[in-house]
């Protein structure tokens, strides 16, 4: 049982700092990806870019919410008049209501749970 084992192949290690550059390339990428957001938003009316991220944080605070099974109640002020609605869902630009209507994000003015 002593005799002669096949030698295991091993590979020469020679170049350790190859996924290092890589890595840092990524961030690189994600720097620049970031930078032309940014001056893409600066361009923009900044107070109408905060109110409709106040909107949407409110609508994920919503949906967070523990007592959110399957719908939400909300009371949406659109137009300067405020409807109660069932909410069962949200995409990016709408929000989907137990009555199959959609209403766009970018018309609410403030939402509230009921």
């Amino acid at each position: 049982m002593q005799g002669k084992l096949p030698h295991v192949f091993a590979n020469k290690v020679g170049n350790i700092s190859n996924n290092r550059r890589y890595y840092y390339s990524a961030l690189e990428t994600k720097q620049k990806e970031d930078d032309i957001t940014n001056k893409v938003i600066n361009k923009y009316d900044l107070k109408n870019t905060v109110q409709k991220n106040d909107v949407r944080r409110k609508i994920i605070e919503l949906f967070k919410s523990p007592n959110n099974v399957y719908k939400v109640k909300a009371n949406i002020k659109i137009d300067g008049k405020i409807i109660t609605k069932n909410l069962i869902g949200r995409t990016n630009s709408s929000l989907i209501t137990l009555d199959d209507e959609l209403i766009e994000i970018d018309k609410i003015e403030d939402i509230t749970g009921a």
